[in-house]
């Protein structure tokens, strides 16, 4: 009996590390998640032309590409080749225990939490209806709850991992 209770204690210490290691991995991956986004709809908008963003949701977790189609039209999802809204990345559901804790747009404002690229790849603000845009005066920052952080640089539009 003793020597079944001293092989479950040894089994139970050599998972906590590995427990650990995973919850590292999923935090890893959603910070990874996040940038690929961004420089997914950065690419986009360089392709398209058309102004490209990512919405995110502090509280669902959620990030969503969205463009302006055309001139004074408003904001709308990005739709794949097969005219197929993009479907909107889950942080909390496809990465447990990880998530966007806070987020600075470019102004240094949180409250429109959309980062735009214009056709130069260059990161912007715009007002919710998408018709005025203003530059980032800072870099846009997305901090992860683990404290790891994502950037979006305001000269070039490049997006880092830190």
């Amino acid at each position: 009996m003793t020597c079944v209770v001293a092989v479950i204690g040894i089994l139970a210490a050599t998972s906590v590390p590995a427990l650990r290691a995973m919850e590292q991995a999923r935090h890893a991956a959603a910070a990874w998640e996040v940038e690929r986004v961004l420089v997914l709809a950065r690419a986009r908008a360089m392709a398209t032309s058309r102004p490209t963003g990512v919405d995110l949701s502090l509280s669902g977790g959620r990030l969503r590409m969205v463009e302006i189609a055309s001139p004074g039209s408003s904001p709308a999802s990005v739709l794949d080749v097969f005219g197929q809204e993009f479907a909107a990345t889950d942080l909390v559901s496809s990465y447990a225990g990880a998530s966007v804790a806070s987020f600075i747009n470019g102004n240094g404002g949180a409250a429109n939490r959309v980062v735009w690229f214009n056709h130069r790849a260059q990161p912007q603000t715009r007002s919710v209806d998408g018709t005025t845009a203003v530059m980032f005066s800072i870099d846009a920052t997305y901090t992860m709850n683990n404290g790891s952080m994502v950037r979006v640089r305001r000269h070039s539009g490049s997006v880092e991992r830190d």
